[in-house]
């Protein structure tokens, strides 16, 4: 198992998914918000769309729309996590 002294160096992004796949409680919060979520599903639809079409070169890059079609799917991006990264709103108590 990782011990505390041998987890990589970076972020507290990579100690929290070290800690969390070591006890087994990997979730995975949302970490990414509407808007952002909205632009990610656009982005990979047309880049889906694109290789789609195909007709040219390089249209297997489009397959990368994957991607971000997936994150907006399921609203959680790994780096983001890694990194302590969120662009979800928070919400503000009364």
């Amino acid at each position: 198992m990782l011990q505390e002294g041998h987890l990589p160096q970076g972020g507290k992004g990579w100690k929290i998914i070290f800690r969390q796949f070591e006890t087994g409680d990997l979730i995975m919060n949302k970490n990414i918000g509407g808007i952002e979520r909205i632009i990610r599903a656009v982005v990979g639809i047309a880049l889906l769309v694109w290789a789609y079409m195909g007709g040219h070169e390089y249209s297997w890059i489009g397959w990368i729309g994957i991607v971000p079609l997936a994150t907006a799917a399921i609203g959680w991006c790994p780096p983001y996590a890694l990194f302590g990264i969120s662009t979800c709103s928070v919400k503000k108590s009364s």
